[in-house]
């Protein structure tokens, strides 16, 4: 025969547990209204300046110095924003010829509708440069002869949207800027060269993944 109590309380157990997890759903749901109602906008990221500088081809790798100048933007009004963990890449007809996780800064932090701007220079970890393919070390090869080079910068990053009440919102970004004209001083392979992006104050495209 079943003790009277001990069913007590295990329906008791049960309840509370039951109600434990009710609140937390309703902690979670009043959470997501809440940044629902915030609608956090995505920063806007404008690539200012590109300078690659010591650009050489050589057996089959990519040497170069890239120096950027970004501007970053905080278009909310009512969320502040952090972000970092920086991957950057650039590429060339779709391929990579450098990348690596170099943060601009260790964290950027941008209060509500504020700018700012940041530079940094990076360089392939390999001092022998960036390896490639045959054919895409042919087709920059071609292309430098002529003076220019279209490029893609990519810059992936962890973003946090922070209001003084509610929990921070974590989100991971990839900041795009494409078709990207440099145009080079030097016109041979093999030869150090610089180029600087024709115009400037390009505004990227932000998308999540």
């Amino acid at each position: 025969m079943s003790n009277p109590n001990h069913n007590r309380s295990s329906l008791c157990v049960q309840r509370l547990m039951i109600l434990l997890v009710l609140f937390f759903v309703l902690i979670i749901v009043v959470i997501s209204i809440a940044w629902l109602i915030l609608h956090p906008i995505r920063p806007v990221f404008t690539l200012n300046s590109l300078t690659i500088s010591n650009f050489t081809l050589l057996n089959s790798r990519v040497n170069a110095d890239y120096d950027l100048e970004i501007s970053l933007k905080n278009p909310n009004k009512k969320v502040a924003l952090s972000i970092d963990h920086f991957h950057v890449s650039v590429s060339y007809q779709g391929k990579q010829i450098l990348s690596l996780s170099k943060p601009m800064i260790a964290l950027v932090e941008l209060d509500k509708t504020s700018q700012r701007n940041l530079s940094t220079q990076l360089r392939p970890r390999d001092s022998l440069g960036y390896l490639v393919d045959k054919e895409l070390f042919n087709f920059l090869g071609t292309d430098l002869s002529k003076r220019l080079l279209n490029l893609t910068v990519e810059v992936k990053i962890r973003t946090r949207f922070i209001s003084k009440i509610w929990p921070t919102k974590e989100t991971r970004m990839k900041v795009s800027c494409n078709n990207l004209n440099v145009e080079f001083e030097a016109a041979k392979e093999s030869v150090p060269g610089t180029g600087k992006l024709n115009g400037g104050g390009e505004q990227c495209r932000v998308d999540f993944f």
